[in-house]
């Protein structure tokens, strides 16, 4: 079985897996929680994600396509390089985002403790680097991750969320699994021990410049996909 055949199987898997995960805590979920605070997890959630959205508009689509196409030159330097660089971008824009959500969250005057720790979602997101995996084609490697993480949000939420009262617990179960994902995927990195000595080019401002210039000029319809992937977590 060649190696994209195999990417497209862990792909499907994991789309069934998002399907068939919100069957099992959805009915759940509205016996223990209720529609009340169902509902405020939903709104919270809803606002946190616009500012996920700036945090890694253009950075996932346009770091998949460059790690694929650097990649392919076979030049572990070149690899270190670009990564740095995009990544870089990604957690100067998810700095951003933070800082304007938590005047966001100054600004609520209701729920405020669970708008806080939303943002849990948007720490996350700085950390996250699947679109280099992606780019080096280990598709298997983040798919059985996300697999496992899941998994492991569906058993805590079975065994923790009784009640109404529970509801700041529901939301850092899902919010910590997200960030426990990306914690575990950095760890990988180590293994790239390229990608770790060059982590100075960072600095390289200067060019990071035409990175800048092309992740501004990524389609809107980024965005879409992008919000999709945001509800599949969420659930």
């Amino acid at each position: 079985m060649n190696k994209l055949r195999k990417n497209v199987i862990y792909q499907m898997a994991y789309r069934v897996l998002t399907i068939i995960t919100p069957l099992i805590t959805a009915p759940y979920l509205s016996r223990t929680l209720g529609a009340n605070c169902l509902g405020v997890y939903s709104y919270t959630l809803s606002s946190v994600n616009y500012f996920v959205l700036f945090a890694m508009l253009g950075t996932e689509t346009y770091g998949n396509r460059e790690i694929a196409r650097v990649s392919a030159h076979g030049d572990p330097d070149e690899l270190s390089q670009s990564f740095w660089e995009i990544y870089a971008l990604q957690k100067c824009s998810s700095l951003l985002a933070i800082a304007a959500y938590l005047l966001y969250v100054l600004s609520v005057h209701e729920n405020r403790l669970i708008a806080l720790l939303q943002g849990i979602w948007l720490i996350s997101t700085m950390l996250d680097i699947n679109w280099f995996f992606f780019g080096i084609e280990q598709v298997r490697f983040t798919v059985t991750r996300n697999f496992m993480v899941k998994a492991a949000s569906v058993l805590c939420i079975l065994l923790f969320v009784k009640s109404e009262k529970d509801l700041i617990l529901y939301v850092v179960i899902m919010g910590a699994s997200v960030a426990c994902s990306q914690i575990f995927i950095w760890t990988s990195m180590f293994t790239h021990s390229r990608l770790i000595r060059r982590i100075m080019l960072i600095m390289k401002l200067v060019n990071m410049m035409p990175r800048i210039r092309v992740i501004m000029n990524i389609p809107v319809k980024g965005i879409h996909g992008r919000k999709r992937n945001l509800m599949e977590k969420s659930l």
